[in-house]
């Protein structure tokens, strides 16, 4: 009886240690709860607040789209840097990229807030990039957006609820208000190869159910721009199609 007594009270103790085990991957199990790596990401600004978004892949542990805003020790100068190349239509020079060091992606799909060190390059940090300034102390400050990508033939990504339909505008951007004045951010939802990846900042547009769709499934910045056409304003943070071809 006694024996039975502290079987029971051992077993107890370990589902309980069990059930309150912490969980960086938060919705994650399993192979999927391993993100940890090197995960770079671009930067941008909408004139009053910095943001970093992750350069996803098809493959995992990259196959998230993820925007969080994000503050640095540089605020001031990345904001103005931002800014002004766009002002310049200097899509080059515009370009600022960031390296943290390796951390677990599923910290920011769990919407965390931490610190971390960072390297910010300018140029693509695995294109050429140069690199600028290190930051001991970034901060990851809230998340704005996440969406896992859809199966690619040549990746390794996890399934997406998102099922591509070319005819159907709400699948193809998804618009997100800011608080600098009436502008907002547009994040193209990445499709199954061949598709791409872009950002656009703008302002007095239709809603999402009504603008135009971007026909090409690889298409040009120019036709992005055109999208967005019947909007006041409008600025394309980020594009990318060379990691998203066939």
């Amino acid at each position: 009886m006694r024996l039975s007594l502290i079987f029971l009270c051992f077993f107890t103790l370990v589902g309980y240690c069990l059930a309150n085990t912490e969980n960086y991957g938060g919705e994650h199990s399993g192979h999927e709860s391993h993100r940890v790596g090197m995960h770079g990401m671009v930067l941008f600004s909408d004139g009053l607040h910095l943001y970093a978004s992750h350069l996803p892949l098809y493959s995992t542990p990259h196959d998230y789209q993820i925007l969080y805003q994000v503050e640095s020790r540089y605020q001031r100068e990345l904001i103005s840097l931002l800014t002004t190349a766009r002002r310049e239509v200097d899509q080059g020079n515009a370009l600022l990229t960031l390296l943290p060091e390796s951390f677990d992606l599923n910290r920011l799909i769990a919407g965390d807030a931490f610190e971390i060190r960072a390297t910010f390059y300018k140029g693509h940090f695995e294109r050429g990039g140069s690199k600028w300034k290190e930051d001991e102390s970034f901060q990851f400050v809230k998340r704005v957006y996440k969406r896992q990508l859809p199966v690619s033939k040549k990746g390794g990504a996890s399934a997406s609820q998102t099922i591509h339909n070319p005819n159907h505008h709400a699948t193809q951007w998804v618009s997100l208000p800011t608080e600098n004045g009436k502008k907002s951010l547009y994040v193209y939802r990445i499709e199954r190869r061949p598709s791409f990846d872009a950002i656009v900042l703008a302002e007095g547009c239709p809603s999402v159910e009504h603008l135009p769709s971007v026909a090409p499934r690889t298409p040009s910045i120019e036709q992005v721009y055109a999208a967005f056409d019947t909007c006041s304003h409008r600025s394309v943070m980020y594009f990318e199609t060379a990691d998203f071809a066939l």
